[in-house]
């Protein structure tokens, strides 16, 4: 059984009282529900940068940054100290050909920032910034199918998504219950979210899915000014909390 709420953000205390999750600003510095990260755990940074074609050792430092996303999240994996230190991925714009595989028993807390997704943000000259894109030849743009269910922190700003999304926690409730969002998004493709137990919090923030399917399974989503056009959803024993933004799609089965 599914249940959907009319929903106005309120600055809400953020589950466990994390300081990392989505908050909404209470007006002050800012307009009245306002979304906003706060990357306050997120003590680590790793630097990727798609353009650079020169030859280099690549430390995810702002001046040798990995040339692909997996690259700086190999090297989270490879340093085994995400349970301590979460991590920001901070991504320059440029399209990676990549699979982007969350899928390690080693990742804990993971932000991915995209810095405006493709064609949504303007140069001071008023041309459409190219954004970045994450485009696999083939398969899934991003995911995590096994070994997911310690990654309790999972943000992602500012990209675009041009292939399908699968998160799919197999083993227990962890997966996003201290913070799972995506902001400022573009996805142009299928997004599949899943939970073994209990209910994975998701929240999409200021984000779009068009023309694609959303199936969620024992999930809490919050969908604050984000469209869905045009799309297939289907949610089984799961929550959805919206306002009065967009949300019509083709088909919804819950």
């Amino acid at each position: 059984m599914s249940y959907l709420f009319d929903y106005t953000p309120t600055a809400p205390t953020p589950p466990g009282g994390n300081t990392g999750d989505i908050q909404y600003n209470n007006g002050a510095g800012g307009f009245a529900g306002e979304p906003f990260l706060s990357l306050v755990h997120a003590s680590k940074t790793l630097y990727v940068d798609g353009t650079r074609t020169d030859t280099y050792t690549e430390t995810g430092s702002i001046l040798s940054p990995f040339k692909t996303i997996m690259g700086a999240v190999n090297q989270v994996i490879t340093n085994a100290d995400n349970a301590t230190y979460q991590y920001v991925i901070d991504i320059q714009p440029a399209v990676y050909a990549e699979n982007v595989n969350v899928g390690n028993a080693a990742l804990y807390g993971l932000y991915f920032e995209g810095h405006g997704r493709a064609g949504t943000a303007f140069a001071s000259a008023g041309s459409p910034m190219p954004g970045a894109v994450i485009q696999p030849a083939s398969g899934n743009a991003f995911y995590g199918t096994s070994n997911v269910d310690q990654l309790a922190v999972l943000q992602i700003t500012g990209l675009t998504f041009n292939g399908p999304i699968v998160l799919t926690d197999v083993s227990g409730p962890n997966l996003g219950m201290n913070g799972f969002a995506f902001v400022d998004c573009s996805i142009n493709g299928d997004v599949t979210l899943s939970a073994a137990s209990g209910y994975m919090p998701v929240q999409f923030v200021s984000s779009a899915i068009a023309g694609h399917n959303l199936t969620c399974t024992q999930c809490s989503v919050n969908w604050i000014a984000s469209d869905m056009n045009g799309s297939l959803c289907t949610l089984s024993n799961t929550f959805l909390e919206m306002g009065s933004w967009a949300f019509n799609p083709t088909t919804l089965t819950i």
